[in-house]
């Protein structure tokens, strides 16, 4: 009975929904020139259709900015805007920048806050087929040091205001490479490349493959130099997680349009939701829209003059949400909890109002990285919002299961959003459980192991396929309709 819960995963449905004149400039010329590069970039031919390429966020990317949708809003950062084709134009003027100082294949850390700089950059690493390594900007010395050491980076990005930072890289004698955030902003960039075209030599600088790695990620469990756990994701690995997402939200909510989201985005780029869902699924697979949910330090604060109860986190948030209308948005639950408390408090009328319908636009909700409490999901059951409880490990490049408030407990295997994984729960002997046990996960997707830590939990089997264990306890249940499932009973142990 329970060794046929587990005996194989089917693959999820992998869709991918298949200067300009908006953008504000101080200067009457560089807006014709905007107008004169995105008829040029419409003329250019299609990114070379090789299935060595596909699977990669960049040709995503340029298979958008070298297209009919060349003019479609990218990212939004106030009053800044980006085309997709500024992006690729910007991101390949740096990748030239960094080609002529660090080479082809750099690896490339990043520590900053999110920042269009910083996005650009992530693109134009992969351009020169690099590898990206946003670092947690936050972390104290001793594990920023750590981190650093982990990757061994050709370079590491940081804003020149970092005094700090840039005295950790000099220390363990790393090459530093400061940006001025006030002069990297959307329209500074845009002043600097706007005669860059997009396009590089495909002979001297051959793309990524889906199987190369394309970023360093540390996981969010990193409490000390002792468990700092650094894991290489792939360029397919990345991809087949974000198609994952959207693949669900298109059979979760059939009647829902998901194409050209706008996504709130939030969550930093040093954590794997805010590549995997806001960068990945959100905006690139739907052609959609980045909007910064909060602006960056360098840009300055525009409501200096609200009240305090409007300038927290979730307050920031809200503002944006009432300005931009996302429709897409994924946070941790205290997020949601905060959300509905301002809700819920607002004694002004018609500001409540407006705060609920921007809440209620959203058709994504994402709630993840701990317990959502019973009173958001009431709550967020009574707006008819469309809730996600996400489950997933930076170690697997996304989500394991996604579930709604409403759903029945646990996960049929066909809900597992890894492709290709099988699943099975072991004792402590390593035998087959029947009933609860650390959750093992066999997939192509999942890394081989750490970055300079030691790599047990994963086992390369004859196949070649990977498998992982996980560290948690999750336990079998039965359910009304006789379909086998997996529920977690327990966290780490």
């Amino acid at each position: 009975m329970f060794a046929d819960l587990f005996e194989s995963i089917l693959v999820p449905e992998n869709k991918i929904y298949q200067p300009p004149s908006n953008l504000k400039t101080p200067a009457e010329s560089l807006r014709l020139a905007g107008i004169f590069l995105s008829s040029y970039r419409q003329s250019l031919p299609p990114i070379m259709d090789s299935s060595l390429h596909q699977g990669t966020f960049l040709n995503t990317f340029t298979g958008i900015a070298r297209s009919a949708d060349v003019d479609r809003n990218a990212v939004e950062c106030g009053d800044e805007q980006w085309t997709y084709g500024d992006l690729d134009n910007v991101s390949t003027g740096i990748a030239l920048d960094l080609h002529e100082k660090y080479g082809s294949k750099p690896v490339v850390a990043i520590v900053s806050e999110n920042h269009p700089f910083v996005l650009a950059t992530i693109l134009a690493t992969w351009k020169l087929a690099g590898i990206v390594a946003p670092l947690d900007h936050n972390v104290p010395k001793d594990i920023m040091e750590k981190m650093l050491s982990n990757i061994g980076p050709t370079v590491v990005v940081v804003p020149s205001s970092q005094g700090n930072v840039q005295k950790i890289i000099k220390d363990i004698s790393l090459s530093c490479l400061p940006f001025d955030p006030k002069d990297s902003t959307i329209t500074a960039l845009m002043q600097k490349y706007i005669e860059q075209s997009p396009e590089l030599s495909s002979e001297a600088f051959p793309l990524p493959t889906p199987n190369d790695i394309a970023l360093y990620l540390h996981t969010s469990s990193a409490s000390s130099v002792a468990n700092v756990k650094c894991v290489p994701i792939s360029h397919r690995s990345i991809l087949a997680g974000s198609q994952s997402r959207l693949s669900w939200w298109t059979r979760t909510w059939p009647q829902q349009n998901f194409e050209h989201l706008r996504v709130l985005g939030w969550s930093p780029w040093s954590h794997i939701i805010g590549l995997s869902h806001d960068l990945g699924a959100a905006m690139l697979l739907t052609k959609g829209t980045y909007i910064f949910a909060m602006l960056p330090s360098a840009y300055g604060s525009k409501d200096s003059n609200k009240a305090s109860r409007y300038l927290d986190v979730c307050g920031q948030l809200l503002e944006t949400a009432m300005e931009k209308n996302p429709t897409a948005f994924a946070g941790v639950p205290w997020v949601l909890e905060g959300f509905m408390r301002t809700c819920k408090q607002e004694v002004d009328g018609q500001r409540r109002q407006r705060i609920q319908d921007a809440i209620q636009a959203l058709k994504i909700f994402g709630s993840g990285g701990a317990a959502t409490n019973d009173e958001c999901i009431e709550w967020t059951n009574q707006l008819g919002i469309p809730l996600v409880l996400d489950i997933g490990m930076t170690e697997l490049g996304g989500p394991l299961f996604h579930s709604t408030p409403n759903g029945a407990e646990g996960w049929h295997r066909k809900d597992c959003l890894l492709a290709d994984a099988s699943l099975r729960l072991v004792n402590e002997d390593g035998t087959d459980s029947t009933s609860e046990g650390e959750l093992i996960i066999k997939s192509s997707f999942i890394t081989k192991g750490y970055l300079q830590y030691d790599s047990s939990s994963f086992t390369v089997e004859g196949d070649g396929v990977v498998s992982f264990r996980t560290g948690d306890i999750y336990g079998y249940v039965a359910r009304n309709d006789s379909r086998g499932g997996v529920a977690r009973k327990i966290t780490f142990r």
